[in-house]
């Protein structure tokens, strides 16, 4: 009797372990949660999305990739804490997509998801990591930037995310950026197909040339200064 109330025991036990072969409290797993900060495969209808060929990078004039340009004149703006992963998705040349927040002020895209259309790696506007952050403020920069000169026909011209200009691409690819407080003054000059001289302090790498300028002027004419705030204004 001892011996069938003990099977009887295991048995309950075992029941209580083990039912139609799964354990007690078993759930089934369920599906894991997106990534945080994952892009949804729905197209977000705010945005624009629009196809071309890259022109060139952007850059200022600290040597960063902060942009693109395509053939047809639209400007991609991209903070340059991405310049690296951007050059890495994208080149010259290449075929891309961008889906991003287009300006209604002037042929400027922001906020963009870059696609490369051979390749299909793609890239997402992003804040900055912990590594991502300049080591040295910008003022401190500008410190160890070299006076470049340079000079071409203005091909097109540059717009802020707020549709100001704030510069122009010469034919040679070079990069002239414009103080904000300059534009007005220097609106007659920096129109396309008008060629001009300028000397700034900025950089030239891999990339190309970008330079804040400090002095424009029509080729084969006196520069006029511009009146730069900070340090560059020391150094003239």
């Amino acid at each position: 009797m001892r011996y069938v109330q003990r099977l009887v025991n295991i048995s309950v036990i075992g029941t209580g372990i083990v039912l139609f072969g799964l354990p007690v409290g078993y759930a089934p797993a369920q599906p894991a949660a997106p990534p945080a900060g994952a892009v949804s495969a729905v197209p977000d209808p705010s945005r624009s999305t629009v196809s071309g060929t890259i022109a060139q990078y952007l850059m200022n004039h600290h040597g960063d990739i902060d942009g693109l340009l395509l053939e047809d004149g639209l400007q991609v703006h991209v903070p340059p804490h991405m310049a690296k992963e951007l050059a890495a998705t994208v080149k010259p040349h290449d075929a891309v997509t961008i889906q991003g927040y287009r300006s209604p002020d002037g042929p400027v895209i922001a906020s963009p998801v870059i696609t490369n259309t051979k390749t299909g790696r793609s890239l997402t506007e992003h804040e900055p990591g912990p590594f991502d952050r300049p080591i040295l403020p910008p003022h401190v920069k500008d410190m160890f930037l070299a006076e470049k000169h340079t000079h071409g026909i203005v091909q097109t011209l540059l717009y802020g995310p707020r549709g100001e200009i704030n510069g122009v691409v010469l034919d040679n690819h070079a990069i002239v950026h414009i103080p904000p407080h300059a534009t007005q003054q220097t609106a007659s000059l920096l129109q396309p197909g008008h060629s001009i001289d300028a000397v700034g302090y900025g950089t030239e790498n891999h990339y190309g040339l970008a330079i804040e300028a400090t002095a424009v002027g029509a080729t084969g004419s006196p520069l006029t200064p511009i009146p730069q705030p900070g340090s560059a204004e020391l150094r003239r």
